[in-house]
């Protein structure tokens, strides 16, 4: 009978040890475009009844469909893991600014709980579960870094012609954080009988080149919105300029 004993406790000593775990040991990571990394995990900062105060970092962890945890704390002894219940996912993963985002979910507890985030050597105070709403969900922008990239420009802002007439746009395409991929340009908007043409087309940035724009005697006088759009693999930015067809004068 005491065998038995011994090894019902020993069982009910290993489960416990599974239930309970250290949210440090379970964080969320957010990946920049560089492919660094940063691991996000939160603690509840607890006030007892009596105003003593504990940093509470034991829960229980649930995966989440959409790749972040739930984190349901333990204040007590009762081991019934609903103290505090959040969610904790990130958005943005890949870029350059990715995003924490907490939903409260409930809180089961007599004492005060003030939730923490902690990601590197920064902790974030989130929220107080006896001042927040059941459902929000808050957002923690997490530290930036500047991913390779491209911007795009069009000078200038409007041109003005007469049917039959041409004109030229610059298109100034320049490297940030060292992007030096080809990007391919385009131009939309043209009105009828009109054509645009690149003077040189992919552009490896930094560069510029010249976009020649040619008109029929037919294109329709009016207002046109152009937009040049460069590309480069999944990366795209547009900038739009004016191009004003005139009536002809009357003799």
């Amino acid at each position: 009978m005491r065998r038995k004993t011994k090894v019902f406790l020993a069982l009910l000593g290993f489960l416990f040890f599974l239930r309970a775990d250290d949210s440090r040991n379970h964080p969320v990571v957010a990946t920049y475009c560089d492919g660094t990394q940063i691991e996000i995990y939160p603690y509840s900062v607890v006030t007892r009844e009596d105003g003593t105060v504990f940093n509470d970092y034991e829960v229980q962890v649930t995966p989440l469909d959409n790749g972040g945890l739930r984190y349901a704390f333990e204040d007590w002894t009762d081991n019934d893991y609903n103290d505090l219940v959040i969610d904790l996912w990130v958005s943005g993963n890949g870029t350059g600014s990715p995003v924490a985002h907490v939903r409260y979910v409930s809180k089961d507890a007599g004492f005060n709980h003030k939730l923490h985030l902690v990601y590197g050597e920064t902790d974030v105070f989130v929220i107080d579960a006896d001042e927040a709403t059941p459902g929000t969900v808050f957002d923690v922008p997490l530290p930036t870094v500047e991913c390779p990239d491209f911007s795009i420009k069009v000078t200038p802002p409007q041109r003005s012609i007469y049917p039959g007439e041409e004109t030229f746009y610059t298109v100034e395409v320049r490297s940030i954080g060292g992007f030096s991929d080809p990007v391919e340009l385009s131009v939309e908007g043209l009105p009828q009988g009109a054509t645009g043409q690149f003077e040189q087309n992919p552009i490896t940035p930094t560069g510029e080149t010249k976009l020649r724009i040619e008109t029929s005697p037919t294109t329709p006088v009016g207002s046109y919105q152009l937009t040049v759009t460069g590309t480069s693999g999944e990366l795209s930015h547009s900038y739009t300029v004016s191009l004003e067809i005139k009536e002809c004068p009357d003799f």
